[in-house]
């Protein structure tokens, strides 16, 4: 897959971003398709090569490119059969719970808004990729439900329907996380 090629090129990273976000953009939009473009997006090995390069882009900032790819992962982990423990790995998921820390630390106004989108973008990939207790417990740990009632106490509808997801997520057949969400308040 050709699109592989442009989002794994390394060598010089600054004048290959533009492509590499054309490229994660066109991943996520067939990641709409069929359950055949799915299989060969996998098959590809993209969910990874995507969030490699996710942890680069981060690290250098370059939120238009983050954006482009949370939006592509939101997509892919949709899907039943993708890979969902990628996200859980340590650092794909300290990455993602980096930029959920940095998306809910400002209010609406002062959150630029490719920041906001890959926030809930982030919270959507998350939600759909939390299919079991290891994964519910796993972000529980990381203290998830800080940006989870950040999201909600905000006023823009679409801040909170993308908290609400992971929300769902993490209480899907789980009584002790019921318990714990049950006596949470959120800021108001």
């Amino acid at each position: 897959m050709i699109l592989k090629q442009v989002l794994k090129e390394n060598r010089n990273f600054r004048s290959i971003m533009e492509c590499q976000w054309e490229a994660s953009v066109i991943v996520g939009s067939l990641a709409h398709g069929t359950e055949y473009e799915l299989k060969e997006i996998i098959k590809n090995d993209l969910p990874k090569i995507l969030l490699d390069l996710f942890l680069k882009a981060l690290s250098m900032n370059e939120m238009k490119l983050v954006e482009a790819i949370c939006r592509s992962l939101r997509n892919i982990f949709r899907y039943n059969k993708s890979p969902r423990h990628f996200p859980y790995e340590k650092e794909y998921l300290e990455g993602l719970l980096g930029l959920l820390s940095e998306g809910t630390s400002k209010n609406d106004a002062e959150t630029p808004r490719t920041l906001a989108n890959a926030t809930e973008y982030t919270f959507i990939l998350l939600a759909n990729s939390c299919d079991g207790a290891e994964k519910q417990e796993k972000l529980m740990r990381q203290n998830i439900l800080l940006p989870i009632t950040t999201m909600i106490a905000r006023s823009d509808p679409r801040s909170i329907e993308p908290a609400l997801d992971l929300l769902s997520a993490l209480t899907r057949e789980n009584k002790e996380i019921c318990k714990s969400v049950s006596k949470l308040r959120c800021k108001s």
